[in-house]
């Protein structure tokens, strides 16, 4: 049979081990909230390179419309048949840009929502962590 101070010598060391594994689990968890962050910031990088990729695609688009107007322009005093054919390859190269456009986007939003269950996951485990160990005994 123990002595009681043997039982409070016990004590001690259940409260200090456990006092240890709080901060290790505190630690944890700030590594993990610096994750997230860094995630966050990783994806408006990327949104911003996508808008700029977008603009200039949108731009590149505007001017391949002009060049086409003002060939077909040009053609139109050469011969109609020259000017059907440049249309068909405006029409062709439109679609081709419209349909790789909205590739992109749909890749983009599969890569954002990809992230954002990410984040959940995180956010979730998180909010597990506090629910577990409430902020004032940590």
């Amino acid at each position: 049979m123990m002595t009681s101070m043997e039982e409070g010598e016990k004590m001690d060391a259940t409260i200090v081990a456990l006092k240890d594994e709080l901060q290790e689990l505190e630690s944890e968890e700030n590594g993990l909230r610096l994750e997230v962050q860094s995630k966050k910031d990783e994806l408006v990088k990327v949104e911003g390179a996508l808008q700029v990729v977008l603009q200039r695609r949108t731009a590149t688009v505007k001017r391949l419309h002009n060049a086409v107007e003002e060939k077909k322009q040009h053609d139109i005093e050469v011969g109609k048949e020259k000017e059907k054919e440049l249309e068909e390859e405006r029409k062709r190269m439109l679609a081709e840009v419209e349909r790789t456009d909205a590739e992109m986007r749909e890749q983009f939003k599969q890569d954002v929502k990809g992230f954002e269950e990410e984040k959940k996951l995180w956010e979730e485990a998180g909010k597990k962590f506090n629910d577990v160990i409430p902020k004032g005994k940590r």
